[in-house]
């Protein structure tokens, strides 16, 4: 009797493979396929919204709140795929420094944006859009939904909305390796996003049943 070995569950994904075009080629078609995306646009949003919440949100509460970050390394870091639940989880060698301290400089966020935008985000996107044709507005929508969240509602800190105006609408396009800054187009005072994360269109979502709650009303306009 013949045994066949099991399917694969998972695939690990070192970074530096995203920015090889075949190899981000290669996870984009898988991630397509295993959330039922009708499109690769669809499957592009939802990737950048989860590359953002996992790549974003721990390295934000470590610099809002110590002045510190943990550098990306993009031959140890990697992102686990699963194919069974269409999710997958992002793996950081994060520095294991505990907060001392309660606030952080605008050097320090320069320092932080240069190194997780100009140096990782702003490149990647623009792959990720070359290759999908997925709107690089989007993406950066995608991404800011994550700070405001992460800014000004998670941090309890007293310079935290000070720190996300600075990020978000003050900070120099040149330190994105952009030529302005890509977030200053929104505003977290909108009752309603700009562009609609297309969500809804995943089999699992059941249209308009699990729209975001800032959802645009008219979704067929991005």
């Amino acid at each position: 009797m013949v045994t066949l070995a099991p399917e694969r569950q998972t695939k690990s994904i070192h970074l530096y493979e995203l920015f090889q075009m075949n190899g981000l080629q290669t996870l984009l078609q898988e991630f397509t396929t295993v959330l039922q995306a009708p499109s690769a646009i669809i499957s592009a949003s939802q990737f950048s919204k989860r590359y953002s919440y996992f790549l974003l949100a721990p390295s934000l509460r470590q610099l809002l709140m110590s002045g510190r970050f943990a550098n990306i390394q993009q031959h140890l870091d990697y992102i686990e795929l699963d194919y069974k639940t269409g999710t997958f989880q992002l793996c950081l060698h994060e520095n294991a420094d505990e907060y001392d301290v309660n606030y952080c400089t605008k050097q320090q966020i320069d320092q932080y944006i240069q190194h997780y935008f100009a140096g990782h985000l702003a490149p990647l996107w623009l792959y990720i859009s070359k290759l999908t044709g997925i709107k690089m507005e989007l993406l950066w929508e995608n991404t800011y939904i994550y700070i405001a969240w992460m800014c000004l509602h998670q941090i309890e800190s007293p310079q935290a909305k000070q720190n996300f105006i600075y990020l978000t609408q003050e900070a120099d396009g040149n330190l994105f390796g952009l030529p302005q800054n890509p977030f200053l187009s929104f505003t977290a005072s909108s009752p309603i996003r700009r562009n609609c994360c297309l969500y809804f269109m995943l089999p699992n979502a059941e249209g308009n049943k699990y729209k975001c709650k800032k959802c645009p009303l008219d979704c067929g306009n991005t």
